[in-house]
């Protein structure tokens, strides 16, 4: 009931900046100042979309991406991220977004395909080479498919320590948030203790086909058809919390293998869950990313530091009223009212 008020309030809100012309007047602006990059994880079908383990806030079912992308490509200049910095003193007629996929899932393969031939639309993957063709290939999801395999016997205390109060919509969130928290080495006790006492394993379920990352030969045939692939580290850790060389092989490994397999120049990449510090960018610009994408909320406009780039989160509550359809207004004040107030 909760989650049904805030998104009628959300959908209510975007209908009135949408009729006293502040919609319009900040999507305006945004096309005056720069580019709204946005975030995109997984695109699912709808029977994939109900039971999958990932959290919402990284979901989008395909019907409600497809109507995007119709509604993106009339009113809104989809710029390729590939081309590098933009010309800033271009005049842009319609606001310019820019469209990025985190993590390589394999659902995001078939969606991007269609989008390519339907639309002539351009898009960004940033794919981690160390866990291709790997399912259930983060750990999140892995947490969240065995806390439901949790004998009774087992309390979650015993793994992952004392929880603060949560409700049960958000018990998963909770979880994950604070396992990002742990250093690496606490963070992996705690997962190998969820493996001992799981009554079964990711790897056992055959629930979430689409629980995967692309095979190369699948980036390869996007790249073909028109797709940027950037990097996303060569395994995903959150860069903050390791070592300087480990963060230095991360992305000099990850950008090597990716122009080693793909023959092309690797130059942007996106800091896995958006963690980065001055340490993490100055060895992005060393190992010769010229872009960094991050998950801070905003506007890459022209004074943005190139290895600092916000982007916001597209998940499928920001596309969608409260019938579940997808909304025009909704998507403007996802893309240009929180980019103009620069809230994610």
């Amino acid at each position: 009931m909760k989650c049904k008020l805030k998104a009628w309030v959300s959908y209510q809100r975007a209908r009135l900046l949408r009729a006293t012309g502040l919609l319009w007047l900040a999507k305006r602006r945004m096309a005056e100042r720069g580019i709204v990059v946005l975030t995109f994880h997984r695109i699912l079908p709808d029977d994939e979309f109900a039971d999958s383990s990932s959290l919402p806030s990284i979901l989008v079912r395909q019907p409600t991406f497809e109507r995007f992308i119709d509604w993106a490509s009339q009113e809104c200049e989809i710029v390729d991220l590939g081309l590098g910095v933009p010309l800033w003193n271009t005049s842009a007629p319609r606001p310019r977004i820019a469209l990025t996929f985190d993590d390589g899932w394999l659902d995001n393969y078939e969606p991007l395909q269609r989008t390519a031939s339907r639309h002539s639309v351009t898009a960004t993957v940033f794919i981690c080479p160390g866990i291709m063709g790997r399912r259930f290939p983060f750990w999140p999801e892995r947490v969240t498919f065995q806390l439901d395999q949790l004998p009774g016997s087992c309390t979650l205390d015993e793994i992952v320590g004392p929880l603060d109060d949560f409700s049960s919509h958000d018990r998963r969130s909770v979880i994950i948030e604070k396992l990002k928290g742990m250093t690496p080495t606490a963070r992996q006790k705690c997962l190998d203790r969820l493996d001992e006492v799981a009554i079964s394993t990711a790897d056992d379920c055959n629930d979430e086909p689409l629980n995967s990352t692309m095979t190369w030969e699948q980036v390869q045939e996007l790249q073909r058809g028109g797709i940027t692939i950037g990097s996303h580290t060569v395994s995903h850790p959150i860069l903050t919390q390791i070592t300087a060389a480990s963060v230095r092989e991360e992305l000099t490994d990850s950008r090597r293998q990716i122009e080693s397999r793909l023959d092309d120049a690797c130059l942007i990449v996106a800091y896995p869950n958006g963690n980065h510090d001055e340490t993490v960018r100055r060895h992005a610009g060393d190992a010769g990313y010229s872009l960094g994408f991050t998950t801070e909320a905003g506007c890459w406009t022209r004074a943005s530091e190139l290895l600092r780039i916000p982007r916001i989160n597209i998940s499928e509550k920001k596309l969608i009223d409260p019938a579940g359809r997808f909304s025009p207004a909704m998507a403007e004040y996802a893309l240009f009212w929180h980019s103009f107030r620069g809230r994610s």
